[in-house]
Formats: structure tokens, C-alpha cells, sequence
């Protein structure tokens, strides 16, 4: 069993494409056996979308929130799973979820 860090655009532009194209890779390497983490790094573009507003800004909220969500329904844990790490670039949300 591998670890494997899938890096994606969950939390910034929490869409359904986004979020469907991260569960598959998520779940086929889960499928395999490996330990799979998700991570999301903010340094080179911060900006985050957000669709009930149409804009772009500093505030990760409302995709932390659906990232959350998402893994958690597709059996990658719940909120209280996923650990939040913040970095240099004032926020960083970067989510190590576990499958349930």
C-alpha cells in the first residue's frame, strides 16, 4: 500500500466537475488499497469562488464547507475527519480526509 496525495481545486472552486474528478481518483485509489490524502495548496492562485456570490475572494467558507461535505458523502469522512492546515499564504486550506 502506497500513500498518495491527490492536490485538486476542491475547496476553491467547489463545483461538481472539481468535486467528481477529485472522488475518482480519491475512490480508485482507495479501491487499490492505498492510503489516500487530498490536499489543496493556495500559494500560487489564493482566490476562491464562490458560485451563490459569482466572485472570487479571499474568503474559503463556503468551499471548505462543501468540499466537507462532498468527501464526506462519497465515504471520505466527515468534517471532524479532515484536518485544516493553515499556511504562510494566510490561509491554505489543505484537507487530509480518511475513508470512513
Amino acid at each position: 500500500m502506497a500513500r498518495i496525495v491527490l492536490a485538486g481545486y476542491l475547496v476553491r472552486q467547489p463545483l461538481g466537475g472539481y468535486a467528481w474528478q477529485a472522488a475518482h481518483y480519491l475512490l480508485g485509489c482507495r479501491a487499490l488499497g492505498h492510503d489516500v490524502w487530498f490536499y489543496e495548496e493556495t500559494a500560487l492562485w489564493a482566490p476562491a469562488y464562490d458560485p451563490t456570490t459569482g466572485e472570487f475572494g479571499p474568503a474559503y467558507e463556503y468551499g471548505l464547507g462543501v468540499a466537507a461535505d462532498f468527501l464526506g458523502r462519497v465515504g471520505f469522512g466527515d468534517w471532524s475527519d479532515c484536518l485544516l492546515l493553515a499556511g504562510s499564504s494566510g490561509v491554505e486550506p489543505a484537507l487530509r480526509c480518511q475513508p470512513k
